[in-house]
């Protein structure tokens, strides 16, 4: 049987095949992914550019808060001040209106997500239970960000500590997570210079970073070291 003969451009052809296989398949796929895009309403355009500036305007103002809260993390803090930062109260803090905001606060979807984030670096038994060592195991880090004046003093930090759990445990000898978030909000409507959205937010991102530069080893020693003395 005598091979068929086949001419150049009939080679050229079929070798041009695969190609055009591979390049109809990967048009197919690129139209699968373009199917798969989520698409949105006209109506959720609207919404979305509505709330685009506001989204940038809200990022901005915490941006302004970090660098307006930063100081309560400066070793030097309270060198100029007549009082300690963390004893010199403010009164307009407990005026009708700030009660208010600061009440209103405590229930803002932004806020609660960030106090939730950092209940992250708190480890809940199985039952979700907080435990007092694991509450002081993260606690200390936090006395240490923000009372350095008593980093050397040990038998002051042991004290604040312990009297920080029974507050926040309300006696129960653990903590749960609702618990936890009453703990932490009061936190921050504590140290926040003022009743401000973009400034809780601040605060809490500006916790996050300092925290996440400790060593943990260095704090797991010194947990059992004050527990200890």
């Amino acid at each position: 049987m005598q091979n068929k003969e086949i001419s150049f451009e009939d080679s050229l052809r079929q070798s041009q095949i695969p190609q055009q296989q591979k390049q109809s398949k990967k048009k197919t796929n690129n139209q699968d992914k373009q199917d798969k895009q989520v698409k949105f309403t006209d109506e959720e355009i609207k919404i979305i550019e509505m709330l685009t500036p506001q989204i940038k305007q809200q990022q901005q103002a915490i941006k302004i808060a970090n660098g307006k809260l930063d100081f309560l993390f400066d070793g030097s803090r309270d060198v100029n001040l007549v009082k300690p930062y963390h004893e010199d109260g403010d009164e307009n803090m407990y005026s009708k209106e700030n009660i208010t905001k600061r009440r209103k606060l405590k229930s803002d979807p932004d806020v609660i997500q960030s106090i939730e984030g950092f209940m992250s670096h708190y480890q809940f038994d199985i039952n979700n239970k907080l435990i007092k060592e694991n509450y002081l195991k993260t606690h200390i880090r936090l006395a240490y960000l923000l009372r350095k004046d008593i980093e050397e003093d040990r038998e002051e930090l042991k004290f604040l500590l312990l009297e920080d759990w029974e507050h926040d445990s309300k006696g129960n000898g653990f903590m749960t997570k609702a618990d936890l978030f009453d703990s932490l909000f009061e936190l921050v409507d504590t140290w926040t210079p003022d009743a401000d959205k973009s400034e809780y937010i601040g605060f809490f991102e500006l916790l996050e970073q300092k925290y996440k530069r400790q060593q943990d080893e260095k704090f797991e020693q010194l947990y059992y070291e004050i527990m200890e003395s």
